[in-house]
């Protein structure tokens, strides 16, 4: 179906959840078309989820700008089966005041029309930027314009085919979100590479979290990283299920004493913990523990944490490591 009647809307307001725009559960929408003579900058959100048949959001190709949800969203595009591109956004342009999500569009293959978004805000959940379950998207070029410190999280996770992280080579810090993460990459089993994020300096308001990434060899790109935080969970660094992680060198400029654990666990071709000998501390996690090195079979020493001393607040865990 489609929405023909509404040719003649040329502009459009906001309510009081901070909505301009939405298009929601709709079953059978195959095109926004009938939306072409709407132009300008939008108050409120703009939000696309859960329609069945929506192709494209053609028929938008006038709108200039948006504005936040209640939710702090700005733009959010989720669980639409049969969406295959973002083009009809390419005249918005500019900071978005919240957060940019796009989660759950599995014939997404890039995201060309959000060329000209320069800068982001944060939603109520504390992300700025989430790339979710995305199982075709190809690569994040098209966000290269988005510059500077993100107020948010940013969250890349289960996009099956994206290879790197480019795109995101202007970012130069990053905020955190309510669960305390301030990066987090999991689950991206094509991902070889992170070393775009190299922009990005200084303290981490949060944890970072790089698990279940099957071909991420290294974390070259980190190396600006200086200090961390905690996560919800207690953890300041959580590096996890990594299959060809042979190398954490890039985490070298992280120094100091870490407010929470530090997790290693289940990286087999991990040969040295080379790009921690900098911290001298760490705290302890809600599950006790403090240090935890497991299944990582290709360790053979431990020299690399010889800066840590005094007493550890929590348990120290050594377990699995078939070198070692």
């Amino acid at each position: 179906t489609t929405l023909d009647g509404l040719q003649g809307v040329e502009g459009i307001g906001k309510n009081r959840a901070g909505d301009s725009l939405t298009i929601m559960h709709n079953l059978v929408l195959s095109t926004i078309e009938a939306l072409s003579s709407t132009r300008g900058h939008f108050l409120g959100a703009l939000l696309v989820f859960n329609n069945a048949a929506l192709l494209s959001l053609q028929g938008l190709e006038g709108v200039t700008g948006v504005g936040s949800h209640n939710s702090g969203k700005s733009i959010w595009i989720s669980q639409n089966p049969m969406l295959k591109q973002l083009d009809a956004l390419s005249a918005v342009c500019g900071q978005l005041p919240g957060a940019l999500i796009i989660n759950a569009n599995p014939q997404l293959r890039s995201l060309r029309g959000l060329d000209c978004i320069d800068g982001l805000g944060v939603n109520t959940g504390g992300a700025s930027l989430q790339i979710m379950d995305n199982p075709s998207l190809l690569h994040l070029k098209s966000l290269s314009s988005i510059r500077g410190v993100l107020a948010g999280a940013l969250v890349i996770i289960k996009n099956d085919q994206l290879a790197s992280v480019s795109g995101l080579e202007n970012i130069t810090g990053l905020g955190g979100d309510l669960n305390g993460n301030s990066l987090y990459i999991r689950d991206n089993p094509a991902l070889e590479s992170i070393s775009a994020l190299s922009s990005i300096q200084g303290e981490l308001p949060g944890a970072l979290v790089i698990a279940g990434n099957t071909k991420l060899a290294s974390l070259q790109g980190l190396h600006g990283i200086k200090t961390l935080q905690k996560s919800t969970f207690g953890q300041s660094l959580y590096i996890s299920n990594n299959a060809e992680l042979s190398s954490i060198e890039s985490l070298s400029g992280v120094v100091g004493h870490l407010p929470g654990a530090i997790v290693i666990a289940r990286n087999p071709k991990l040969l040295s913990l080379r790009g921690l000998q900098k911290i001298s501390g760490v705290g302890s996690a809600v599950d006790g523990n403090s240090l935890t090195l497991r299944n990582n079979d290709a360790l053979v020493d431990l020299a690399d944490l010889s800066n840590i001393g005094g007493r550890l607040p929590g348990a120290l865990i050594i377990s699995g490591n078939a070198a070692l």
